[in-house]
């Protein structure tokens, strides 16, 4: 249910109306608050009584319309109430023993949702710890939450509070069926990242990150990278994390740190190889396309729903075109017998399992999933 107007009691009439049977809970998305809007939502939503979730994204989508003030309402089964692990910027973080509990509930063909701070350390280790326990017998989907402005603030929350830091998963009976494609090119390398720590690339190939990352590009393509134009060419060069037999995984370097280090979306190990990509707008959006079409090749009946996931740097990147990405997703979905109007949001950062089925935090890459009752 997408709500284009929606304040703070609009959005708790909406969730109390949809009510949740026993085992259900309301997943609620919202886009356009200020950081003062937040608590003031998780306390209407709290006196509805309705077992919810939430978070704050940079923008909801809605069949081929992007929003970025709004809501999206969608109900879900849950095989135990959600999976919350806090403290994600320490190195060493407790996931608590209800995952060991869901782990043994026996479930054959589930799918775990799951919400995330974007901006967060160590998400990577995090999803690691989440595959440990469950492994291949789930399918993995979900996105990073934060607001559009990309300062780091409490982005998540639940009936307990706001969260920062934190993760939130969702252990769904249903099966799915996923679609996973960003269509940014090879442009230079291998590059080793030499030195890094969490999301923070010091060094490549054994010396400073942003010197390394400014000389490849310049001699690829003769563009000039500089600290004062990095914020608006390094979105058109991310690297990417070479992966066997599929697409690379891409890492945005958002912003650059004084002392000349790259600090991404995401975690990079030392020493993984790297690739600097390039996109451009018509692969980019082909791409898009592609994932809406894998995703329905593997239907073996209409899904009860969809969600997609795509990155909000895409949006960025695409400009007015973004339509036309949101067109080519939009319409192999409703073709192969999905809702009218598919429905997700903006991310930074998705979360899928794909390929080998390993679940992976991507970054400009768009995530299309659709769920068996």
């Amino acid at each position: 249910m997408f709500l284009q107007q929606a304040d703070a009691k609009a959005v708790a009439a909406a969730v109390s109306n949809m009510g949740a049977a026993q085992n259900e809970l309301v997943i609620v998305l919202l886009t356009g608050l200020d950081k003062a809007d937040l608590p003031v939502f998780a306390h209407e939503l709290r006196g509805t009584g309705v077992p919810f979730v939430g978070a704050v994204v940079p923008g909801l989508i809605h069949g081929n319309q992007l929003a970025h003030t709004g809501a999206i309402l969608f109900k879900v089964p849950c095989v135990e109430k959600p999976l919350i692990v806090t403290g994600l910027q320490h190195n060493h973080f407790d996931v608590p023993p209800l995952a060991a509990h869901i782990a043994e509930t026996g479930i054959v063909s589930g799918t775990a949702l799951i919400l995330v701070d974007g901006l967060s350390r160590n998400i990577c280790n995090f999803l690691a710890e989440l595959s440990g326990l469950f492994g291949n017998t789930l399918r993995y989907v979900g996105g990073g939450a934060g607001f559009s402005d990309f300062r780091h603030r409490h982005c998540l929350f639940t009936s307990d509070g706001l969260l920062k830091n934190a993760a939130i998963t969702i252990v769904m009976p249903w099966s799915s069926s996923l679609g996973v494609r960003h269509g940014y090119e090879r442009m230079r390398g291998p590059i080793v990242a030499t030195k890094t720590h969490g999301n923070t690339i010091c060094e490549l190939n054994w010396r400073n990150a942003f010197e390394v990352y400014a000389e490849a590009i310049k001699h690829a393509c003769g563009e000039v990278v500089t600290p004062q134009n990095f914020g608006q060419l390094s979105p058109r060069y991310p690297f990417g994390i070479m992966k066997e037999g599929e697409e690379d995984i891409v890492r945005e370097a958002f912003s650059l740190n004084a002392n000349g280090e790259l600090v991404c979306v995401g975690d990079i190990p030392e020493n993984t190889v790297l690739n600097i990509l390039r996109g451009r707008e018509e692969g980019l959006i082909a791409a898009s396309g592609a994932a809406a079409i894998d995703c329905t090749s593997k239907w073996r009946r209409p899904p009860s729903s969809c969600l997609m996931v795509d990155c909000v740097s895409r949006s960025l990147f695409l400009g007015k075109r973004y339509a036309e990405e949101l067109a080519r997703i939009t319409e192999p979905l409703t073709s192969a017998g999905a809702c009218d109007s598919p429905e997700g949001f903006l991310s930074v950062g998705e979360i899928a399992s794909y390929g080998e089925g390993t679940v992976d935090f991507l970054n400009k890459t768009t995530v299309i999933s659709a769920f068996h009752e």
